[in-house]
């Protein structure tokens, strides 16, 4: 008898120290750049974690993009014209999946997938022959992201992520592939 209740209390234990990460809380903030189809962009954001599991971690984010440049320039036979994106602020709201691929230690890589919404407002200016034509345009997409990530903790309560995705963005036309990359500080609790 004491044999078995020693056994259970060990097992009891052992599963303790397993789930020691599941329920994991923390809020942290992170620096983004990424580049597209004839464009680039820089933004801070903030993001939640909630760890289902040892393995497995939800990440509700939203960063605001502070640049977003670029452009394209054709010659067209018999007259020329340059789009230019003059002011691009974006922003994106993202939920992404964290797979963790070890048990918990100091440094972990993880898979990322994820669905979003990406809003911007464009202006543009075209310039064609002898006219500038000036639009404004406002849009939001929905976007999916997949990737692989590196959690380092530096102490219990601290944690530095490492990120590199890429994402699909949905539009009217066939989808856009772009590439990010984040680093991020995360309080846990």
């Amino acid at each position: 008898m004491k044999k078995l209740l020693l056994s259970l209390l060990l097992a009891a234990m052992c599963s303790i120290g397993a789930f020691a990460q599941k329920g994991m809380q923390g809020v942290g903030g992170n620096l983004a750049y990424g580049f597209g189809s004839h464009s680039y962009w820089a933004g801070m954001g903030v993001k939640y974690q909630y760890n289902l599991t040892d393995y497995v971690r939800l990440e509700p984010s939203y960063t605001q993009f502070f640049h977003h440049g670029g452009g394209e320039f054709h010659d067209k036979s018999s007259y020329s014209y340059a789009y230019d994106e003059l002011n691009c602020p974006v922003w994106a709201a993202f939920i992404n999946t964290q797979v963790f691929l070890f048990s918990p230690k100091p440094i972990r890589p993880y898979l990322i997938a994820g669905i979003g919404l990406i809003d911007r407002f464009q202006e543009e200016e075209v310039y064609r022959e002898d006219y500038v034509y000036k639009s404004d345009d406002y849009s939001n997409h929905t976007s999916f992201d997949f990737g692989i990530g590196l959690d380092w903790r530096l102490k219990y309560n601290f944690s530095l992520q490492i990120e590199a995705k890429m994402f699909l963005l949905k539009e009217d036309g066939p989808g856009k592939l772009g590439f990010n990359s984040n680093i991020g500080l995360t309080y846990n609790f």
